[in-house]
């Protein structure tokens, strides 16, 4: 059986349809919260077919134990070639251990609603016109080591692979459900803009768009992992 390792950067684990796709294909999860990051040792480390961060409510530029733990985590699975996933955060924390720099976009807003996603790399995404949630405020800027899979609107940078390793970032959310879509506007208290979608358009737009991201999602899992 595969083995997969969960980061969260919460109490409970905000996985959304990753952990679902993962079971029903047989693997065996294990879940841990980023501050007990230095708990895994080399072994166990090794042991993993997969390794997905998920997002949170730092930022990869904060001076905290759990992110320096992450970057730690990210530099071992570098040196041993495990296949990883960074989502939102996770892909952050990674295009930062790689060298770019994670900052907010010229008018200093979020972005928040389903986005399509711009310049695809054809190999990675079947058609050009995907459309993902996006619940960001700061974004990556690229580096020597990445090659750039799609970018965004409001920030650079939406996918990318680390050259010659089987490291993915996302910056935009494949995995999320509507729960999480309402536990996420709850604590978000932004003004609805241009860079906000309302509650209801994007609830709207993730029943359009949920099937088709949830086999795409489901496609890169294991392409990533076998």
């Amino acid at each position: 059986m595969k083995k997969a390792l969960l980061i969260s950067h919460h109490n409970y684990l905000d996985a959304g349809y990753v952990s679902d796709i993962l079971y029903n294909s047989q693997y065996s999860l294990t879940i841990i919260n980023s501050h007990n990051i230095f708990l895994l040792n080399n072994a166990e480390i090794k042991s993993f077919n997969l390794v997905c961060f998920f997002g949170g409510r730092a930022s990869a530029n904060d001076n905290l134990s759990s992110i320096k733990a992450e970057l730690f985590l990210i530099n071992k699975l570098s040196k041993f070639k495990i296949p990883t996933i960074g989502i939102c955060l996770g892909a952050q924390l990674i295009a930062k251990f790689f060298g770019s720099k994670i900052l907010n976009n010229s008018v200093n807003k979020s972005e928040i609603g389903y986005k399509q996603i711009m310049k695809p790399n054809i190999k990675y995404f079947k058609k050009s016109n995907l459309n993902f949630m996006q619940f960001h405020n700061q974004g990556i800027s690229p580096n020597s080591s990445m090659e750039v899979l799609a970018h965004g609107r409001s920030f650079e940078i939406d996918a990318f692979k680390i050259k010659n390793m089987p490291i993915f970032g996302f910056q935009f959310h494949p995995e999320v459900d509507s729960q999480s879509i309402y536990r996420w506007y709850k604590s978000n208290h932004e003004p609805i803009s241009k860079y906000k979608d309302s509650l209801s358009k994007t609830i709207k737009n993730h029943e359009s768009f949920k099937d088709i991201n949830y086999l795409w999602l489901k496609k890169i899992l294991l392409k990533v992992s076998s």
